[in-house]
C-alpha cells in the first residue's frame, strides 16, 4: 500500500505533532505565527510530503493554508532540519509515528 496524504492520515500527522510539541491541530492549521505553532506547522508539511506523499495542494489544505505556504513550509522545514539537531529529532519521531499509525514499517 502507498501511504496517501488523506483527511485520516493528516490526522496522524496532526496527533503526532501534538503529542510532541503540545501544539494542537486548530492551531498548526490556524493564522498563529507563533515559534512553536510555526515549527509544527512546518514539521506537519514536510511529514506529510515525505512520508504520506501529498501534493502541495493536499497539503496545503490538511494545514489550512494555500500550496504556496505548504510550499514555504517544506523550504523552512528542510533548512530548519540542516542547523537544527532538535528539529531533526523531532521530526524523526514524528515521521516513525506516522510511519507506523499507517502501517508503513
Amino acid at each position: 500500500m502507498i501511504p496517501r496524504c488523506t483527511p485520516r492520515n493528516a490526522d496522524l500527522v496532526f496527533r503526532a505533532i501534538e503529542d510532541e510539541t503540545g501544539v494542537p491541530k486548530n492551531e498548526i492549521k490556524g493564522p498563529g505565527k507563533w515559534s512553536s505553532v510555526w515549527l509544527a506547522r512546518k514539521m506537519a508539511a514536510l511529514v506529510m510530503r515525505e512520508v504520506l506523499g501529498g501534493s502541495y495542494p493536499e497539503i496545503g489544505r490538511m494545514i489550512g493554508k494555500d500550496h504556496k505556504s505548504a510550499i514555504n513550509a517544506i523550504r523552512a522545514a528542510r533548512v530548519a532540519l540542516e542547523r537544527s539537531e532538535e528539529a531533526v529529532t523531532l521530526y524523526d519521531r514524528i515521521a516513525e509515528r506516522v510511519r507506523f499509525g499507517i502501517g508503513d514499517t
